[in-house]
């Protein structure tokens, strides 16, 4: 679950580039804004994606506030259970 949420992180920030481009400068992406379904689209999904990304940031913050020995452990290196043999 964890390797798919973060796949699926990163192929929504691939889709935040892809739709800004064509918001920050459409004269010079004009097939990206044709793709998209143009201007007002492209924003659209851009406002979209960018909601989605705060959403997971968001789910992250309050994962770390429920656990927050795990982001002292992530950071400082926390002790690993011994194997058993």
């Amino acid at each position: 679950m964890q390797r798919l949420c973060y796949t699926v992180e990163l192929t929504i920030t691939h889709l935040s580039i892809h739709s800004g481009l064509p918001i920050y400068k459409p004269v010079h992406h004009p097939r990206q804004n044709a793709i998209l379904g143009g201007y007002d689209a492209a924003r659209a999904l851009h406002l979209l994606v960018l909601a989605l990304l705060a959403l997971f940031a968001a789910v992250h913050v309050v994962q770390v506030i429920l656990h927050p020995r795990t982001l002292v452990d992530m950071t400082l290196g926390g002790q690993r259970p011994e194997e058993s043999a």
